[in-house]
Formats: structure tokens, C-alpha cells, sequence
């Protein structure tokens, strides 16, 4: 094999490297932002009454957990493990 044809096969298995990377970390990004969009309807459906906290996937009762005690609205979660803990000032 000539040193043309393994630089070309090199530089296209570099290529190839990054291209597969960049997809990975974009779908990476983009679960997570797809995540926390169902996290905002979730919370805004529990806020109109239209769910309750314990029928939501486990996968995001956090996210919506952490956006209703945003909105101070923490007494719509009913599951104690996802409830703030409270300091209690003397």
C-alpha cells in the first residue's frame, strides 16, 4: 500500500471519528432538552389539575419536582421523597 492510500484511508477514519462523536454528543444534548420540555408539560398539567405527581414517569419526577418547588408550588408533589427538606428557624 502506497503512503497516499493510508494517509487517505487515515484521514478519512478521522473524520469518521469526529463525525461519530459529534452526532453522540448532539443526541446527548438534545435527550436531555427534549427531557426537561416533557419535564415543563408534566408540571404545567399538575399546575391545571389534569395529573398528579405520582402518575408521571419515574424518568422525570425529579425535573418536575425541582420546577414546582421553583414555583413554590411544592404542596402539589405527593410523594415525601421528592418534597424539599425545611430548615425550621428558632
Amino acid at each position: 500500500m502506497s503512503f497516499n492510500n493510508w494517509l487517505i484511508q487515515f484521514i478519512v477514519l478521522v473524520i469518521w471519528i469526529i463525525a461519530e462523536t459529534t452526532f453522540i454528543l448532539w443526541y446527548i444534548c438534545n435527550k436531555h432538552k427534549e427531557d426537561n420540555e416533557m419535564a415543563v408539560v408534566y408540571a404545567t398539567l399538575i399546575i391545571k389539575g389534569k395529573r398528579v405527581f405520582h402518575a408521571i414517569p419515574n424518568t422525570i419526577k425529579r425535573q418536575v419536582a425541582d420546577i414546582l418547588i421553583d414555583m413554590e408550588l411544592e404542596d402539589l408533589i405527593d410523594e415525601d421523597e421528592y418534597k424539599p427538606t425545611r430548615v425550621v428557624e428558632e
